[in-house]
């Protein structure tokens, strides 16, 4: 586990993150549409679902909390969002229904993180 990490590292690498997927989406909109035009749709999702791993991760050591440096902990945002919760974050106030829903579909389906299995 890493406690060093400033909070504000944590907020700022995940802005670039999602600065980056919003740039990638802008630059693949503008692509022209041709037969065996690769999509960028899996680095675009990786962009973003790091985005949200890092924001709670600074959530986390806003919190001082400790953040996991391994296993699945360390990126199940799942599992992040819960730690989240538990120390008072919400989101709007269906935010246990709506954006709960919206991060656990998104972590079912994010079992392959880099070619490795974080499944277990």
């Amino acid at each position: 586990m890493s406690s060093d990490i400033n909070p504000m590292a944590y907020l700022n690498w995940a802005r670039e993150y999602g600065d980056a997927a919003d740039e990638l989406l802008k630059a693949s909109e503008q692509r022209p549409k041709i037969y065996g035009n690769r999509e960028l749709g899996n680095p675009i999702s990786f962009l973003y679902l790091h985005a949200i791993e890092l924001a709670f991760k600074a959530f986390l050591r806003f919190q001082n909390q400790k953040i996991y440096t391994s296993g699945r902990a360390s990126h199940d945002i799942a599992v992040l969002y819960a730690r989240c919760q538990k120390l008072g974050l919400t989101l709007g106030p269906d935010d246990r229904f709506t954006i709960g829903n919206i991060v656990n579909l998104l972590s079912s389906g994010n079992t392959k993180w880099r070619g490795l299995d974080i499944s277990t």
